[in-house]
């Protein structure tokens, strides 16, 4: 038989926990409470609802560019260069200046590039993707894309990769010749530039996996006309997914994916679009 002692402890441990926890809800309600008074007076709570109203959309907003998609969409890409399919709607607005433009004349052309020159690794993936069921493997020329050591003067390891290329890329066979912009700079393989050089009838096609504003594609563009003096009739500067600036520079002409939005944000399969 139990004790009194026992019995006593099983009524009132049960009791004293529930006790604990509804004091501690009580806690919990009077702070949040408090925090909802305090933004209310200081007119913060309409701000953080606003915030809040925005998650769903915000949500909404993020696209995932899945393995597929990017592999369906380079091959996508690859038909529209070829066939010289633009977007006069977008590249040309003006109705009444289409016919005579020259570029517009130009681009409409079909065009087989011959070689490809990626900015950076990943616009390599983009060219790989673009000619996976092709029986024509083209070369591939893959430049070094780094952030530019002036926006982050505080970073060593930064400047101390910068000197490095830089040094290869100054010396009398250099390995590299220099396209900057503000936030990147782009070191080009000069084994790209004498192989245009000496093969009058390569075309280039300049590819990327995203263009903001294009700065760098067009600045791209001008270093390796510079080097080489290339006809414009045998280079094409695509991007995989573009912004509309990009588009009103002119600096891309082809691309898959118009991001239409200023606060769309999507994600390639190795991380968010940059």
């Amino acid at each position: 038989m139990s004790a009194p002692s026992d019995i006593a402890r099983r009524f009132v441990e049960p009791v004293a926990l529930n006790v604990i926890a509804g004091f501690i809800v009580l806690i919990i309600a009077a702070v949040v409470g408090a925090i909802i008074l305090f933004l209310r007076r200081s007119g913060r709570l309409k701000k953080v609802e606003l915030f809040l109203s925005k998650i769903p959309k915000i949500r909404e907003r993020v696209w995932t560019i899945t393995w597929q998609d990017l592999q369906l969409g380079s091959q996508d890409l690859l038909k529209k260069i070829q066939a010289g399919n633009i977007d006069d709607e977008l590249l040309f607005p003006d109705k009444k200046r289409r016919k005579g433009n020259k570029l517009r004349t130009e681009l409409k052309k079909q065009f087989k590039p011959t070689v490809i020159f990626a900015p950076c690794c990943r616009g390599a993936t983009i060219a790989n993707a673009m000619f996976d069921n092709q029986d024509n493997r083209l070369p591939i020329y893959v430049g070094i894309r780094m952030t530019n050591p002036e926006r982050s003067p505080n970073n060593k390891q930064i400047k101390k990769t910068y000197d490095k290329i830089h040094k290869s890329s100054t010396e009398t066979n250099s390995c590299w010749i220099e396209a900057k912009t503000e936030k990147h700079i782009h070191f080009i393989p000069t084994q790209l530039i004498e192989m245009l050089k000496q093969n009058p009838n390569e075309k280039l096609l300049l590819l990327d996996d995203y263009a903001s504003s294009g700065t760098s594609q067009k600045l791209i563009y001008q270093a390796i006309k510079n080097a080489t003096n290339i006809d414009d009739n045998r280079i094409r500067r695509a991007s995989l997914v573009v912004d509309r600036a990009a588009i009103d520079n002119l600096s891309v002409h082809f691309w898959w994916k118009l991001n239409k939005s200023k606060n769309y944000n999507f994600y390639f399969p190795w991380g968010k679009a940059v």
